[in-house]
C-alpha cells in the first residue's frame, strides 16, 4: 500500500488587528505539506484538502489564542453501564473567507523521495459566540432499551429553523452517519414545526446487535445546525466527527444525545 506521509510548518502574519468589539480578523498563512512522491493521484487531492482544512484550523488557533470550551456529557444505561462520555472540544470561532493567493510544490532538502506542497492563503476567521439560548429542538420518541431488529422511530420539534446531522457511535472508536442517507435527503427543519423520522417509508434505522454480550450500549447524537454543514463520510472514527462537531461555533449548533442498551430478543 502507497504511504501518505504528511508534516505541517505554518507562517502566519497578523494582516488586520481587532478594533474594540471587532469580532473579524484576517490573517496570512503559509503552509507546508511534505509528500511522498510514490503517493497515487487521489491521495494528492486529499493532501490539498487536508493542507487547505489545516490552514483554516491554524488560523482559528491563531486569531482566537489557546481559548477552547469543552463540554462532556456522561449517561449511564437502563443496564447500570456509564457509557463513554461524549466530549467535545470548541475552538472560539470560524473560518468565513479562505482565499489561495499561492500554491504550488517544491523539492524536499532532506529526502529525494519527498515533495514538499505549499500554499499561501489569507483567511478571515469570526469570533466563536456563547451558545444561543433560542436555538433549542425538542426531540421524542426515544427509548432506553432496543431489542435487535427493532426499528428506531422518534419526533423532532426546532425551535429555529435548522438542519439535522444525526450519528450513531456504536463504540468508544466507532461512528456512523444514519441521517441524511441515500433515501433520505438534507433538508430544512422548520421552526415549530413536528416531524417524524424516518421521513419516508422506503428507509428505516434497524438496531442491530455485534457482539455476544448480554447487552450493548450504543449512542445517538443529533447535531442541529443553523445552516447547511455537510459531513460526507458514511461510515467514519468517532474521532472524525467530533472534531467536525468541533468546528461548528457554538452559537450556530445544538446538540442533543441519548444513550441505549440494545439486547436479543
Amino acid at each position: 500500500m502507497k504511504k501518505l506521509v504528511i508534516f505541517c510548518v505554518c507562517f502566519i502574519n497578523i494582516s488586520l488587528l481587532f478594533a474594540q468589539g471587532e469580532r473579524m480578523r484576517t490573517v496570512t498563512i503559509r503552509g507546508e505539506y511534505t509528500v511522498l512522491e510514490t503517493s497515487s493521484a487521489l491521495e494528492w487531492r486529499q493532501a490539498r484538502e487536508l493542507a487547505q482544512e489545516d490552514a483554516k484550523i491554524k488560523a482559528i488557533e491563531k486569531v482566537c489564542g489557546s481559548r477552547i470550551s469543552a463540554w462532556e456529557q456522561v449517561e449511564t444505561s437502563s443496564a447500570g453501564e456509564t457509557f463513554n462520555s461524549l466530549t467535545s472540544v470548541q475552538k472560539d470561532g470560524e473560518v468565513v473567507e479562505f482565499e489561495i493567493l499561492k500554491e504550488g510544490t517544491l523539492k524536499s532538502g532532506t529526502r529525494d523521495i519527498e515533495t514538499i506542497f505549499y500554499c499561501e492563503a489569507k483567511v478571515t476567521v469570526k469570533r466563536g459566540l456563547a451558545p444561543d439560548p433560542n436555538f433549542v429542538v425538542d426531540v421524542t420518541g426515544l427509548e432506553s432499551v432496543y431489542y435487535e431488529g427493532d426499528a428506531i422511530t422518534f419526533s423532532i420539534k426546532p425551535y429555529l429553523d435548522c438542519y439535522l446531522k444525526l450519528f450513531l457511535f456504536a463504540d468508544a472508536a466507532t461512528g456512523y452517519r444514519l441521517y441524511p442517507n441515500d433515501q433520505e435527503v438534507p433538508c430544512m427543519l422548520k421552526s415549530r414545526e413536528e416531524i417524524s423520522f424516518p421521513t419516508t417509508d422506503y428507509h428505516n434505522y434497524i438496531v442491530t446487535k455485534d457482539t455476544d454480550a448480554p447487552f450493548e450500549t450504543n449512542r445517538l447524537v443529533f447535531v442541529f445546525t443553523k445552516d447547511e454543514r455537510p459531513f460526507y463520510s458514511d461510515i467514519s472514527s468517532r474521532a472524525e466527527i467530533e472534531k467536525w462537531m468541533a468546528q461548528i461555533p457554538n452559537n450556530e449548533k445544538f446538540i442533543y444525545s441519548m444513550a441505549f442498551d440494545i439486547r436479543k430478543r
